[in-house]
């Protein structure tokens, strides 16, 4: 029988495998008997000199280095942790720890009194709350949603997109699966952290036993003072963003790079950043290109590499908290591609695409008044390649094949209250975007969303709620079917009945039932129809339901 090639799902399952044995290390095996062969034998080696080192040892007998004791795990039918096995002494007559080492020897504060405390991590977590585990080496972490929509006759309901950020009750199923290593190397604090993303494919629906996965993180971070971290790899680098909508207005980078913090005062902090993005999406070819070249020694042809280009991107933030929950950052960008030639269709001529450059300058100002109650502004000035997201292929171009005339201005607000008995999401948006040729297109246009979501609370878990959602998108250019320009506008209500795991608009794992109606004017259904298969009904209604969780 033939191997079997890994396919998604397989390699799904073994990342999940890959968590349970990381939580698995978190619990020690049991020490062996005394005079037992596990207790005698080595097993073990010390980190500092690499010496054998018993199971049951506590001290290196070569170098003095002290270990964490094996802590005995209760199985079924045994006694409660403490309690003396088969063979062994009463807990009252076991030889006490050496001096100053208690029965737990994190290297945390938390379960350690008595040892440094590991410095306040200077970088913010991508997610709040998906943070590493403060009393273990090992941690794991998730962010997920999982949901349906479908129209009144259960067919699926079409994603209608007006804006560049839709509502994230409307989208599809995701899944982050965070993993943690958190310890002290050599008087080094360390963190390492890998996440790992999937896509809406879900086999229960689709019976495809396969899945879409992307490493979103892979990066190492040492703290080496209480003021100092340093990071390389790929993280998402990040940070506040408008709940309802799902996007982060100011400061959302994706590279693969490195970047250091500095805390230079109580109150400010300082972040730089560089990475590069290599995209292989878009035609014509704009970051990477493969061509076929003849074989020289048989008939065929093989793949070859011929443009193959990165986007460098710099970043600086400074952020000042001056007390009472207020918060002030300026973030800055800086964005290159270097000049390259590219094949092009009739598989003979070339292309010269010249170097290319952007910014992008922004402020954010936010205060957090209460518990989960805050309220944020956001500034956005892009201009040339600082107007196109790291990964997104630039349009638009300019007749030198350049975007160095393009510019995108975007005012945000968002925020949450709590009030007990009652809670409110709410965020919205403006957006003015201008590419770099020469026309006066519906590339060009003025975008708007708003969205609020207010809820009650019923008891500790449940909840009712509605959430009402405007978008706009005026594009500049005539619309053939009308012969004018069309202002676009979407309006949406939909009415949700949910349990949460507490109160509050941060409450998680939520679990949301939902319908609701959607209006679209003649220009908002132009508009969808470029995405859609054709034009959209100017009202429907939609049901669903929506499953959302991070811990």
């Amino acid at each position: 029988m033939g191997r079997m090639p890994l396919r998604g799902g397989s390699l799904a399952l073994i990342l999940c495998l890959l968590a349970a044995g990381a939580l698995q290390a978190q619990q020690p095996a049991a020490p062996a008997a005394a005079g037992s062969r596990a207790a005698q034998a080595p097993g073990f080696y010390c980190p500092e000199c690499r010496a054998p080192v018993g199971a049951l040892e506590l001290v290196c007998p070569q170098c003095g280095t002290e270990f964490e004791p094996l802590v005995p795990r209760v199985r079924r039918g045994e006694g409660p942790p403490g309690a003396a096995a088969p063979g062994e002494p009463p807990p009252a007559e076991r030889p006490a720890p050496p001096p100053g080492r208690g029965a737990d020897t994190s290297p945390f504060p938390e379960a350690q009194p008595g040892v440094p405390p590991p410095p306040p991590r200077l970088l913010e977590s991508a997610w709040p709350q998906i943070q590493p585990p403060a009393a273990s080496r090992f941690g794991f972490g998730s962010y997920g949603r999982a949901g349906l929509l479908v129209d009144e006759e259960l067919d699926g309901a079409p994603l209608l997109d007006i804006v560049d950020f839709r509502p994230r009750l409307s989208k599809l199923s995701y899944q982050e699966l965070h993993f943690f290593y958190r310890d002290r190397i050599a008087e080094l604090p360390v963190l390492i952290k890998t996440t790992v993303a999937a896509d809406e494919k879900i086999f229960a629906f689709d019976a495809d036993f396969d899945a879409r996965i992307a490493i979103r993180e892979l990066f190492a971070e040492i703290t080496p003072t209480e003021r100092l971290a340093l990071w390389m790899g790929a993280r998402m680098y990040r940070g506040d963003d408008i709940y309802l909508l799902d996007f982060w207005p100011l400061d959302d980078q994706n590279t693969l790079g490195g970047g250091v913090a500095w805390q230079l005062a109580a109150q400010h902090r300082l972040q730089l950043h560089a990475g590069f993005n290599r995209l292989t999406a878009g035609e014509p070819p704009f970051f990477f290109q493969r061509i076929e070249i003849p074989l020289e020694d048989a008939v065929g042809v093989r793949q070859a590499v011929f443009l193959d280009r990165n986007r460098l991107t710099a970043s600086a933030t400074w952020r000042w908290e001056p007390g009472g929950g207020w918060l002030v950052k300026a973030h800055g960008e800086f964005t290159f591609v270097p000049a390259a030639r590219r094949r092009l269709p009739d598989g003979v001529q070339t292309e010269r695409l010249p170097d290319d450059h952007g910014w992008l300058l922004g402020a954010q100002i936010g205060l957090e008044y209460g518990p989960q109650s805050f309220a944020r502004l956001f500034a956005t000035y892009m201009r040339g390649l600082g107007a196109f997201d790291e990964l997104e292929v630039p349009f638009g171009f300019d007749t030198d094949l350049t975007v160095t005339e393009a510019w995108k201005l975007r005012l945000a607000a968002g925020g949450a209250h709590f009030g007990g008995w009652w809670g409110l999401h709410w965020g919205g948006y403006w957006q003015r975007f201008i590419d770099a040729d020469p026309n006066a297109d519906r590339d060009d246009h003025d975008q708007f969303a708003l969205a609020l979501r207010p809820e009650v609370y019923l008891g500790e878990w449940f909840r009712f709620g509605l959430e009402g959602v405007w978008e706009g998108r005026r594009p500049n250019g005539i619309f053939p079917e009308t012969g004018d320009e069309e202002f676009g506008q979407l309006a949406s209500l939909t009415v949700l009945l949910g349990v949460a795991a507490g109160r509050g608009p941060y409450a998680r794992p939520a679990l949301y039932a939902f319908a609701g109606g959607r209006w679209l004017d003649r220009g908002a259904r132009l508009i969808a129809s470029r995405r859609l298969a054709g034009e959209p009904d100017a009202q429907s209604a939609v049901f669903g339901f929506q499953a959302e969780w991070w811990f």
